[in-house]
């Protein structure tokens, strides 16, 4: 599912000049027929913009717009000025999803921070889905190491265990990401970056990288922090922002548990660290383990991120 248009262009039109035209207006040359426009400046794309000619018709081009359902409001918005511009150094037509002659409608455009907060999380989406197909696939009926005779062998030499264990690195890899890439975001726009520039020091890996225009200065300070400890995660924020607090919106109750979101988060990391530095193995990690601690990261990433809708006053997304 996406969003759809289609510009035809007046007979005799000259495909060069108009190949040109899609490289002056952003697009990047993919294949033959085929361009893409995706816009890093300020996290404003969030899905490719793509321009596809149609290659039956030699007379009357076509081109295709197409994005995404989940596009940003600026792939939209990219996608009518895409058409406009053509209306006005071509001779054309145009028909949208909405209609012939008609224009997407779109919300307000969200950039900077806001806009690299909200690609944060919204990146999260697949990982959850992923995590929630490999449980349904550890409970399926015919799973070949449903009957593994433990009663036999023992508990220790079920690989059930090892495999469900495996889950461990990928949720600390989730609640990493997250918070390295958020961090990310709110790093370019602080206005305490060069007090946190100034106690940095960078690889020189990383420093070729930046000169290369391959990671951004922000990505490459990231690096050299540890995102897999909640405690120092939480005063990475402390030190952008003395306001956020983001030990204390985690720790707030939730469904009535003992254990909070934040002591969740927390345990989680350190399971993961003794799975892979001690190969340890918690043989009463069932799959109910799982699919709460699945449930409580989601819950988690979201009320951080509504945390930062609340405090900088940001535009209410999906989440």
């Amino acid at each position: 599912m996406g969003y759809d248009a289609t510009i035809v262009l007046k007979e005799g039109t000259n495909k060069s000049k108009v190949e040109d035209f899609l490289t002056l207006l952003g697009y990047t040359r993919y294949d033959t027929n085929t361009y893409y426009h995706y816009n890093e400046e300020d996290f404003k794309s969030l899905y490719y913009v793509h321009a596809t000619f149609d290659s039956e018709y030699y007379k009357n081009y076509k081109i295709y717009l197409r994005t995404l359902i989940y596009c940003s409001n600026y792939d939209l918005y990219f996608i009518n000025r895409t058409i406009r511009e053509f209306r006005k150094f071509f001779e054309c037509d145009f028909r949208t999803d909405i209609g012939r002659g008609k224009y997407f409608k779109h919300d307000k455009i969200i950039t900077k921070a806001e806009a690299g907060c909200y690609k944060s999380i919204f990146n999260t989406d697949n990982e959850f889905t992923n995590l929630r197909l490999f449980v349904d696939l550890l409970e399926k009926g015919d799973h070949p190491l449903k009957n593994f005779p433990e009663e036999i062998v023992g508990r220790e030499n079920n690989p059930i265990y090892k495999i469900r264990a495996l889950a461990l690195p990928y949720m600390a890899t989730i609640i990493e990401e997250y918070f390295r890439n958020t961090y990310i975001a709110l790093l370019m726009y602080s206005e305490r970056k060069e007090k946190i520039f100034s106690n940095i020091k960078i690889n020189s890996n990383d420093i070729l990288r930046v000169s290369n225009k391959e990671i951004s200065i922000e990505e490459a300070i990231s690096r050299t922090m540890s995102f897999q400890n909640i405690y120092k995660i939480t005063s990475y924020y402390r030190e952008l922002d003395p306001q956020l607090d983001i030990k204390g919106i985690l720790s707030k109750p939730y469904k009535r548990r003992k254990e909070s979101l934040f002591m969740t988060l927390d345990r989680i990391l350190n399971q993961r660290h003794e799975l892979i530095h001690s190969n340890k193995v918690n043989f009463f990690y069932q799959n109910s383990n799982l699919k709460k601690d699945i449930d409580s990261i989601e819950e988690s990433l979201k009320r951080v991120y509504k945390y930062l809708i609340d405090t900088y006053s940001w535009v209410q997304n999906s989440y």
